[in-house]
């Protein structure tokens, strides 16, 4: 048996790192559920790969490893490559054998991404709707690639002839087959069923529609999956997003067009029932629509929808809907036949979504309204929508329940709260301390500032940007501020934030709202280049998104980050729905601070932490609103933030100076007014 201390590859542990990694593996070996709040610099990744492999093996288990992004997939692969240098280097194991047999891993992405076909590759096909195109692709025998993966099966040549590591990541398996014109989805999945661990997106496991078909590829019964979730403070929303449901008017009208496109000919009972469903469907559109008028969304009763479009089918609605389905399937296949580049079916979503709201229509958990999204670039989105209220009771415990153990970590989580929105059965809580020196970074909480909306005044707005002004003077190289919401961004670039940075010689850099993934990683990248090539950039974004969650700024990336207001939900429907429901299932206090409270918090903690990222950076976080000055909002923050927080007074100068002496040298003692 070998030590979870032994797979260690570094010379050294960090503060409590190899502390944690026996503390882990002692709890995940006996089956419980490790809820671990480790900070920045921490080494996560690394920690848990000690820790769960050596469970894995003495109990005969597969590792499924959850990430967010790519890069994260990326490191989990990097790490687990230099645990398998380090077994060979040190003989702990005989040779590459044993590291292919026990210690394999792969990192997995979407069909959509690992496909060479344009007709899966270039759109945004769901992932059923990409697995019956990539069926009807081969059973038409129309894909090269699947084709050759045969052939390389057939010939019994081992994976290791066109990929010789032992644990494989995305990216290399794309260029590799793309080179050998080879499917990297069926190689993949080919590696998979031998592979220890698997490193994927929440998707592959959380999503009903992904994860019996995750589970044949593996080979094992979920009762034999290890699993871990990395930054596991998104799992609670991304679960949220995957159980909602969501159809537009849009979706809707196409479904129309479809019927109109490919049946003309044949309109028969089949097609005159569909149309009559749709028709009934559009009528509701409208009448919601009027009654919606100035507002963004309208609570609604679930069942009521239901009713009133079987009353306009006569009764038949569940023949309805399967016929739609029906019918989609035939026009799917039609526009493969075609070479449609899109061969998607707004009619197999249309049925889809009316047979999947009839489960949620009665159920507690569920939130039923009606909304539009306005401004949007041709005309406004209209949508009935199906509001998962409680992930955890609708399909986190399901999982955590069958599952043999899991870890879940985070720099911004808060065990607690985690255990009872996910319903975490046998939780155990490690907290780690920040591995970061106390006078490596500075937090301060201004005085005289608030987003709260009566606050909202071009005032305010122009009080805010003397703030940021101070802030982006006494940095070194890039700063940024995020906002509460885009609204409080829009106010802080009328009162002229542009003209204003660049006459402290900064690069304004904002972040649009819409933008698509590979506009942001644009904007991004030039952000990130000013800190090389001039005095730096200011980058104005909003708290929640994903520069302020999902991107890196070590060093000059990022000296200084200002968070202006607490990013509270605004009351929704929906949000207060949410809070009334948590409120009957944790009492009114507790259901309160876990549907509305600690989020805003987790949101503001995730914005401090893009400028803290390597154990030789120094930053400076600036809370930007009086109302973290609150004890049970400071509470809530991050400890690593606490450690070296000060409240200064809204005098003008006084930020500027206390931002100067941090970066000269003159703060160990704490803030210097």
């Amino acid at each position: 048996m070998i030590r979870p201390e032994t797979l260690f590859p570094y010379n050294r542990f960090r503060d409590e790192q190899e502390g944690f990694i026996v503390r882990a593996y002692d709890a995940l070996n006996e089956g419980n559920h490790v809820i671990a709040a480790a900070p920045n610099g921490f080494g996560k990744t690394i920690s848990v790969l000690c820790a769960t492999l050596p469970v894995a093996l003495e109990n005969e288990l597969k590792i499924v490893y959850c990430c967010r992004t790519h890069t994260q997939n990326a490191r989990v692969i990097m790490e687990l490559n230099a645990i398998h240098e380090h077994l060979i280097r040190k003989k702990i194991v005989p040779g590459i054998d044993e590291i292919a047999e026990n210690y394999s891993g792969v990192s997995l992405r979407g069909r959509n991404e690992m496909c060479f076909k344009d007709q899966i590759r270039e759109t945004d096909l769901s992932p059923g709707d990409a697995s019956a195109v990539c069926t009807q692709l081969r059973k038409d025998n129309k894909c090269k690639y699947y084709k050759k993966f045969q052939q390389l099966s057939a010939s019994e040549i081992p994976a290791s002839n066109i990929l010789p590591r032992q644990a494989l990541d995305s990216d290399d398996v794309l260029n590799a087959c793309r080179e050998k014109e080879i499917c990297p989805y069926f190689f993949t999945y080919n590696f998979l069923e031998t592979a220890r661990v698997a490193v994927c997106n929440y998707n592959w496991f959380f999503n009903p529609n992904i994860h019996d078909r995750f589970m044949e590829s593996i080979g094992v019964g979920i009762e034999d999956i290890l699993l871990v979730i990395d930054e596991a403070h998104n799992l609670p929303s991304l679960s949220e997003e995957i159980y909602s449901l969501r159809m537009s008017k849009f979706t809707v009208t196409n479904a129309r067009k479809e019927l109109r496109e490919y049946f003309t000919s044949s309109r028969d009972e089949r097609v005159e029932l569909a149309e009559r469903l749709l028709i009934a469907t559009e009528e509701l559109f409208d009448a919601y629509e009027s009654r919606l008028k100035l507002k963004d969304e309208m609570t609604i009763d679930g069942r009521a929808l239901i009713e009133s479009l079987r009353s306009s089918t006569r009764g038949s609605l569940e023949g309805a809907f399967k016929m739609l389905d029906d019918l989609g399937d035939e026009i799917q296949k039609q526009k493969l036949e075609a070479g449609r580049k899109s061969p998607r079916s707004a009619c197999k979503a249309v049925a889809k979504f009316i047979e999947e709201w009839q489960y949620t229509m009665d159920k507690a958990a569920y939130h039923h309204c009606f909304s539009v999204e306005r401004d949007r670039k041709y005309s406004s989105s209209f949508q009935f929508e199906a509001v998962c209220l409680d992930p955890g009771t609708v399909g986190i415990k399901k999982v955590m329940e069958h599952v043999y153990a899991s870890i879940s970590l985070s720099g911004t989580i808060v065990p607690e709260a985690y255990t009872a929105i996910c319903r975490i059965p046998r939780p155990e809580i490690l907290r780690m301390n920040s591995p970061f020196a106390k006078d490596h970074v500075k937090a301060i909480i201004l005085d005289g500032v608030s987003t709260v909306n009566k606050s909202r005044t071009v005032e305010m707005y122009k009080r805010y940007l003397g703030k940021i002004i101070e802030m982006a003077d006494a940095t070194p190289k890039n700063s940024a501020v995020f906002c509460a919401s885009y609204n409080v961004l829009k106010g802080i670039k009328e009162a002229g934030f542009e003209e204003a940075m660049r006459r402290v010689g900064k690069f304004p850099v904002i972040e649009k709202e819409g933008t698509s993934s590979s506009e942001n990683d644009e904007l991004i990248a030039q952000y990130k280049e000013y800190s090389r090539t001039s005095d730096g950039a200011v980058l104005l974004g909003v708290t929640g998104g994903r520069n302020s969650e999902g991107e890196d700024f070590p060093g000059d990336e990022m000296n200084a980050v200002m968070v202006i207001g607490v990013p509270y939900a605004s009351p929704t429907d929906r949000v207060n729905a949410k809070i009334e429901y948590y409120n009957k299932e944790f009492g009114a206090e507790k259901g309160w601070s876990l549907a509305y409270e600690i989020p805003a918090i987790q949101k503001a903690n995730q914005a401090c932490g893009r400028t803290v990222r390597t154990l030789d950076d120094h930053a400076v976080i600036i809370l930007a609103d009086e109302r973290f000055s609150r004890q049970k909002i400071l509470g809530l923050l991050s400890p690593w933030i606490l450690r070296n927080i000060c409240q200064i007074k809204d005098v003008p100068g006084h930020l500027n100076m206390s931002v100067k002496n941090f970066f000269a040298g003159f703060s160990k003692g704490g803030c210097k007014e």
